[in-house]
């Protein structure tokens, strides 16, 4: 939600990158601002802090990747494969119109299968950015509550 502080944290001892808390998704560090996580000040017992708040402004753009797992950021591609499950490859991202508005990714999934990546069948995705995000969060298994829900609209 719009403000509400994110955690970032270790996976493992000596890990590369802090991950962002509460996604399905493994969302490092550098990758937080494509999902509208950003460094805002403020102020706390009479000092400016600098926290990191999701403004609700997804702007994913086109070449981004998310593994499910950290080490598809942290381990060499053989090992990474190992932890591996699904990528979800942004090939095309259009801007949000404003917060919570507008904008959106184009994606293929890709899943790992005995340590090959396998490109689904299905034709690419288009998500509005917020949905997108939505999918990072709660995992692939909400693709299908999405779906139903602009079918009812």
């Amino acid at each position: 939600m719009h403000g509400t502080p994110i955690t970032f944290v270790s996976p493992f001892e000596g890990a590369k990158f802090r991950y962002a808390e509460g996604f399905a998704y493994a969302v490092p560090e550098h990758l937080a601002p494509v999902l509208g996580l950003k460094w805002l000040d403020r102020r706390r017992a009479g000092a400016t802090v600098k926290v990191l708040v999701d403004t609700g402004q997804p702007e994913v753009t086109d070449g981004c990747i998310f593994y499910d797992h950290a080490a598809g950021y942290e381990l060499h591609w053989g090992e990474a494969l190992k932890s591996l499950r699904t990528i979800l490859q942004v090939s095309s991202g259009s801007p949000s119109s404003g917060a919570y508005g507008g904008g959106t990714v184009v994606f293929r999934v890709m899943d790992i299968v005995t340590g090959q990546v396998r490109q689904r069948l299905e034709a690419p995705r288009e998500l509005t950015q917020v949905q997108f995000r939505e999918v990072l969060k709660l995992g692939l298994s909400a693709m299908g509550s999405i779906e139903l829900s602009e079918a009812a609209s």
